[in-house]
């Protein structure tokens, strides 16, 4: 007797959900955007391409590479401040 309550509980229950979920389900509130166009979706693009090799070269080696790249530009930055500074005194 409890076995048949059950089952009808069950049926009931997932009949109530499909009528509500499908219901309750409605397009998506951005379909068109404005601002995507071709050139935002080429920088997408390029953008999912290089994350997945920096991903996949993210070894100790690429990071060293990184570091010693910054390390130049940052000393490079200095150098001409103090450039600039000479040439103010």
């Amino acid at each position: 007797m409890i076995f048949i309550e059950i089952k009808y509980w069950q049926i009931i229950v997932s009949v109530f959900c499909q009528h509500y979920t499908t219901l309750t389900k409605g397009s998506c509130r951005h379909e068109e955007t404005w601002w995507w166009n071709e050139e935002v979706a080429e920088a997408v693009r390029e953008k999912k391409i290089k994350c997945g090799k920096w991903k996949k070269e993210n070894t100790n080696e690429a990071r060293r590479r990184r570091v010693d790249k910054m390390q130049r530009r940052l000393s490079l930055q200095q150098r001409k401040r103090n450039r600039r500074n000479v040439q103010m005194n």
